[in-house]
C-alpha cells in the first residue's frame, strides 16, 4: 500500500468534512501534516497527524529560515512515512510544501476548492510558482490563473472554452 502525505494550513476545520472523508475513504495510507495547531481532532480522527505550529511562524511571505524549518519538518515525516506523493489541499500555504517535494523527489498534486480557487491568484500574486501545471489528462479541465501562471482545476465542470 503506497503512502500519501496530505499537507494543508489547517486541520481541520468543521467545514472541511469532505477533506476528511478523503483521507480516511482512499485505498492508500495516508499522513496528514498541519501547518497550523490541530482543531477538531474529536470530530475528524486520523493517525498520523502532525502540526508543524511549534516551528512555523505567521510570516507574510515566510522567512528563509522558516522554509528551511518547513522544508527539513516536511522531509523528516515524508521520509519515516515513506510516502510516494504528496498531495496539498487548498492552495494556501502552497509554498511549505515544495522545498521538500524538491528534495524527496515525490509528484505534488494540489486540490483547490471555492475561495483558493478565485481569489488566490488575485491576493497572493507570486505565491505559486509559475511552474506548476496540471497533467496532461486534465489539460481541457484547466484553467490558467490570472496573475500567477498557475494552472488549476475547479473540480466541477470544463471551462467552455479551453
Amino acid at each position: 500500500m503506497n503512502t500519501v502525505l496530505h499537507t494543508m494550513q489547517r486541520y481541520l476545520p468543521l467545514s472541511e468534512q469532505f477533506v476528511h472523508t478523503l483521507l480516511t475513504r482512499t485505498a492508500h495510507r495516508a499522513v496528514v501534516v498541519s501547518r497550523d495547531p490541530i482543531e477538531n481532532r474529536e470530530t475528524f480522527p486520523i493517525k498520523p497527524l502532525y502540526s508543524l505550529a511549534r516551528v512555523a511562524k505567521r510570516h507574510d511571505p515566510p522567512t528563509i529560515s522558516e522554509r528551511r524549518i518547513l522544508t527539513a519538518a516536511i522531509t523528516a515525516i515524508g521520509t519515516a512515512h515513506r510516502v510516494k506523493l504528496v498531495h496539498h489541499h487548498h492552495a494556501y500555504r502552497l509554498s511549505d510544501v515544495l522545498g521538500a517535494v524538491r528534495r524527496l523527489k515525490l509528484p505534488l498534486v494540489v486540490s483547490v476548492h471555492g475561495q483558493d480557487v478565485t481569489a488566490f491568484a488575485r491576493q497572493w500574486p507570486g505565491a505559486v510558482p509559475s511552474g506548476i501545471r496540471c497533467s496532461k489528462p486534465t489539460r481541457s479541465w484547466c484553467r490558467r490563473g490570472s496573475s500567477s501562471g498557475l494552472w488549476w482545476s475547479s473540480g466541477s465542470k470544463p471551462p467552455a472554452s479551453t
